[in-house]
């Protein structure tokens, strides 16, 4: 019995050092949420614009708030796990009925991020 115990034992050390090996260097996934902004689609609207023209450059906005019918939103946040840098960007697109009146840039683009010191902006940019 001494000698089955004793086996018993090293396999559940094995067992223990494997799962806390495991678990100490985790592996972190990336989280991308929102609307991916594309920087030349954006660029493409322009004044005068129809909403079914933002809405197929753009796609779907995140955010169609029934209190404001004249403006979307689209949000997109990506938080990677490597690094734990966060990029968050929002473009407002603001209606006059229904064509284009303005358009609001806010946070960083995602595709000219490369520093992982770079961080979301949260000065608007307004064309």
């Amino acid at each position: 019995m001494n000698k089955y115990t004793s086996v018993l034992r090293t396999f559940v050390c094995i067992l223990t050092l494997a799962f806390g090996a495991t678990a100490c260097g985790g592996y972190k996934i990336n989280i991308l949420q929102g609307n991916f902004i594309d920087q030349k689609k954006v660029d493409q609207i322009n004044d005068g614009m129809t909403r079914n023209q933002v809405k197929y450059l753009l796609g779907t906005p995140m955010i169609k708030d029934s209190f404001h019918e004249d403006r979307w939103d689209y949000v997109y946040q990506a938080k990677f796990g490597k690094t734990g840098q966060i990029i968050q960007r929002k473009i407002t697109v603001f209606f006059d009925g229904d064509s284009v009146r303005n358009v609001e840039q806010y946070g960083q683009n995602p595709a000219a991020s490369t520093d992982d010191d770079k961080v979301a902006e949260a000065t608007p940019q307004r064309r």
